[in-house]
């Protein structure tokens, strides 16, 4: 986390990584496999692997040369120094919006342009980095994200339930997983002194509407809106696959991925959430404290 351009524009004398963000990551890191072994031990099968981020970017990081790169210090859009203030946005690189998915426009050489990913906007765009302010609030925590309800979502209805309920074997991991995950980021905390690790507890945000589908406007939490087969949960979606009349009331959008209007009700939870949802704080308690600064 201390050697990303943003980092070192703001933080750095001398262009090195900052050096109370390194130490953060490399206590996080190893803790973390630790978990995830003591969890495998536990369940008895290597239903969760740890992908140690860090040391496979401070490879090219620390020798970029041996890599084929110019420079790990300096982005290559942005601006101010190491081009890592601010947004990196559309205007900056020359790129118009990327339209919807499934537009009937996105054809061709429109496919080509902008940035969007499956899970999550990367911040290219001025639409999918406004996200991304708090950073410029001079916001230094960062959210942990838990397992989500693996069992319940339309892909595992349809692949392993036999009567509509979650598949019990994933729930397990995931109920197992996101207690002992809030225990260890209270330790970090605890060790560097200050709450720079928050833990967003996946797995009741979302079942809370999948429990009670009804209660938040949505006519089913097993169905997604868009797929085929059993429960809409086989394969992708696709411009064939069958597609619900009204996407708002329906709890996920294809066989893996909330509906917008149910990451509304996520959204809500991660800003004003009790600490059983966001442990030690929410969103809302951050960007305070931030503004006090």
């Amino acid at each position: 986390m201390g050697c990303v351009p943003a980092e070192i524009a703001m933080r750095s004398t001398n262009g090195q990584c900052v050096e109370e963000l390194q130490r953060a990551s490399r206590l996080f890191n190893p803790q973390l496999v630790q978990m995830i072994q003591g969890l495998n031990s536990e369940l008895g099968s290597d239903i969760f692997v740890a992908a140690n981020a860090m040391e496979m970017h401070m490879n090219f990081i620390s020798n970029p040369q041996a890599y084929g790169f110019v420079t790990s210090k300096v982005a290559c859009c942005g601006q101010g120094p190491y081009n890592g203030l601010g947004l990196c946005t559309g205007q900056q690189i020359g790129s118009e919006p990327t339209l919807p998915y499934l537009s009937p426009d996105l054809t061709g050489e429109r496919l080509l342009v902008g940035a969007n990913f499956a899970s999550a906007g990367i911040g290219i765009l001025n639409d999918t980095g406004i996200q991304f302010r708090l950073y410029e609030l001079g916001a230094r925590t960062v959210i942990v994200t838990g397992t989500g309800p693996l069992g319940c979502v339309p892909a595992e209805l349809a692949m392993r339930s036999t009567n509509g309920e979650c598949a019990e074997e994933p729930q397990r991991a995931s109920r197992i997983f996101n207690p002992q995950l809030v225990q260890m980021i209270q330790g970090l905390n605890s060790e560097l002194g200050s709450d720079i690790f928050v833990a967003a507890n996946a797995f009741e945000m979302n079942m809370n509407f999948i429990n009670d589908p009804q209660a938040y406007g949505f006519v089913t939490s097993k169905i997604a809106c868009c797929g085929q087969g059993p429960y809409n949960g086989l394969g992708l979606c696709t411009v064939f696959s069958n597609l619900c009349p009204n996407r708002d009331i329906y709890a996920f959008w294809d066989p893996f991925h909330p509906s917008e209007r149910a990451n509304g009700f996520i959204v809500q939870q991660i800003m004003t959430g009790s600490t059983k949802v966001m442990n030690p704080m929410n969103l809302s308690t951050i960007m305070a404290m931030d503004s006090t600064y």
